[in-house]
């Protein structure tokens, strides 16, 4: 094939035709010559076979009367046939009765063949008949035919048609040589055009047509592109004249935009162990190209000396896991002074999967720290003021309570009706007031305790949390059904015990009036997360009133139908996002139902403390 790609588009066009026409032209010869020769032996078959039924008619009454006389004139007829060189005539004892050869012919040893049986043997064919009286078999006969006349014509028949072959594929070449102009011609003359074009650029040449056919439209679309091309480079050459200046002011304000955002681009050459960084990085790091040593190691030397290792270990695992990296960490300027810096980088491998380079940006977020540092403090102290304020004020409100129960226990005799309700109000109002504050307080405290984060099983604080939830079940006679995949978490037990707790309670508080509720908790892990659903077949959720659900003291339905303080869900959203998960809702309408869900992180610490990793210990229920 090597070669056939080199040759000339001419005698490309000549050896395709010349192949598909000699080809086509040897297989119809091949299947003719198949033919003839099959065609010939089967009638020297049928020949042979007729005159053994002839002879073993006529040799029947010799050897019934066994008269060896007769059965050799019978056989002597045979002579008449030129083909016929041997033929035995047999007993069915086996003894031979009569024979006929003619002298210098080979025998076959044919007493292997059954009646009406034959065999080719090069130039020879024998052939057995019973010779048959009164419909008993008296005897056999073997005949032998000599067939080089047979093939001897058939060679000839062969010899014309080779002849035929052979004229028909020179006559095929000689229109191939004759018609191939026609095609290589216009494309020989694209290709010196083209040729001209790419060596002179000259894109003013044009290629001339030859017709209106698939060539002429080729010719055709060439030259209209090689207008287009000149046109772009009129425009180019024109382009080209501002291209450095454009370039130049785009690079400026890539630098000015990075100097606003504070933020820098790297590249790591990991082969050869060389740093390049952008000006921007410089002005973070306080340093100088000078000043720096353009290498991994004179990097690390930079990073504060308490977040070294972590920066160098989390570099090392994004190599060896061949990974990218986003990780925050503090440098030293030469001056002293700390910063935030956060990295992020992408790793590029060879063919052969080995590490080669690393590009990656460096992001100075000291303010933004500082800023986070500032609202941290200023959450805490909101948290520590609403835990104080909430505290401090159930005191007075169980003292109105109290107050308003003694006043109606002295008043009692002097009491209308209205003001024994007004008491009453004041009372419920206080109790209420107190509920509410109760409820602040737990939602003060959900995350406060960080250090009770450890690994629980899931299935079992579901369990108990139905447990605590028998009696609201009993009464609301609702059906509850548990199924799914129920891993260990890393998560605090008694938040998601109360998150448990306050879905299920919300699915069967907000029933319909007069059907039975049915609530379904089914779990599955997706990826990395744990999902959970509960799904009710209560009062549903009007579209848009979603996010309302979620808020502190926030109620969609009237109290007098359906008492609470309003906070359970808020609760349930503070409980998932303090374990970086997600809550939402999802309803079909009013009346309809609601589908409560929530994600959390699916993995488990380490056993060193590190990194999470997905070593779950998973339960299914059904």
């Amino acid at each position: 094939m090597r070669l056939f790609e080199n040759l000339p588009i001419k005698r490309k066009l000549m050896l395709i035709g010349l192949v598909t026409n000699g080809v086509a032209v040897v297989l119809l010869s091949v299947l003719f010559g198949v033919g003839e020769w099959t065609s010939y032996r089967d009638r020297a078959v049928t020949t042979l076979a007729v005159h053994a039924g002839i002879t073993a008619d006529n040799a029947a009454s010799a050897l019934i009367f066994a008269d060896e006389k007769a059965a050799q004139e019978v056989l002597a007829r045979l002579s008449a046939e030129t083909n016929i060189v041997y033929a035995v005539l047999q007993e069915k004892s086996g003894d031979i009765v009569a024979k006929f050869e003619v002298p210098g012919r080979k025998k076959i040893p044919v007493a292997i063949l059954a009646s009406d049986e034959h065999l080719f043997f090069l130039d020879q064919l024998a052939y057995a008949k019973n010779v048959v009286h009164s419909g008993e078999t008296v005897g056999i006969l073997y005949l032998q035919s000599d067939l080089r006349g047979v093939y001897w014509e058939l060679f000839k028949k062969l010899l014309l048609i080779a002849a035929t072959m052979i004229l028909s594929l020179a006559f095929a070449l000689f229109l191939f040589a004759r018609f191939q102009k026609t095609i290589s011609d216009p494309i020989l003359d694209m290709a010196g055009v083209m040729r001209d074009v790419i060596t002179e650029q000259n894109f003013v040449a044009r290629v001339v047509s030859h017709g209106k056919d698939e060539m002429g439209m080729l010719a055709g679309t060439f030259n209209i592109m090689l207008e287009y091309i000149q046109l772009r480079d009129a425009e180019l050459a024109q382009y080209r004249e501002h291209l450095e200046e454009e370039v130049a002011q785009r690079t400026a304000r890539l630098t000015e935009a990075q100097r606003i955002a504070h933020l820098g681009d790297w590249e790591w050459d990991i082969v050869n162990n060389t740093l390049n960084w952008s000006d921007e990085i410089y002005r973070i790091f306080g340093l100088t190209p000078q000043q720096f040593g353009a290498n991994y190691e004179a990097f690390l030397q930079a990073v504060h000396p308490e977040d070294r290792q972590f920066v160098d270990t989390r570099v090392r695992a994004a190599l060896e896991q061949m990974h990218a990296y986003s990780i925050d960490h503090r440098i030293v300027r030469p001056d002293g002074s700390e910063r935030y810096v956060h990295e992020q980088a992408e790793l590029f491998r060879s063919e052969d999967g080995c590490p080669i380079k690393m590009l990656g940006t460096v992001q100075d977020i000291t303010e933004r720290k500082q800023a986070e540092e500032d609202l941290r403090r200023s959450n805490t102290d909101l948290e520590q003021f609403a835990y104080a304020a909430s505290h401090d004020m159930r005191q007075p409100l169980r003292m109105i309570s109290s107050y308003l129960q003694l006043l109606e226990s002295d008043l009692a005799p002097v009491l209308t009706d209205e003001t024994r309700q007004h008491l009453q109000f004041a009372t419920e109002g206080a109790k209420r007031m107190d509920q509410m504050l109760m409820a602040l307080l737990d939602y003060s405290r959900i995350g406060r305790k960080a250090d009770t984060m450890a690994v629980i099983d899931s299935r079992e604080i579901m369990d108990e949390a139905l447990h605590y939830l028998e009696p609201a079940i009993e009464e609301a006679q609702a059906d509850v059904c548990i199924n799914g995949v129920w891993p260990h978490l890393f998560a605090n037990r008694d938040e998601i015990l109360r998150l448990f707790q306050n879905l299920i309670d919300n699915a069967l508080k907000y029933r319909l009036a007069g059907q039975k509720p049915e609530v379904v908790v089914s779990a599955q892990t997706v990826g990395g997360e744990w999902r959970l659903e509960v799904r009710d077949n209560g009062v549903g959720l009007l579209p848009g009133h979603e996010a309302r659900l979620f808020r502190v003291f926030e109620r969609l339905q009237p109290r007098s139908r359906y008492p609470g303080t309003g906070i359970g869900l808020a609760l349930c959203r503070k409980i998932v996002e303090h374990h970086k998960g997600r809550i939402w809702v999802e309803s079909p309408g009013e009346n309809q139902g609601c589908t409560f869900i929530v994600t959390l992180p699916a993995s488990l610490p380490s056993s060193s403390g590190g990194a999470l990793i997905n070593t779950n210990v998973i339960k299914e229920s059904v």
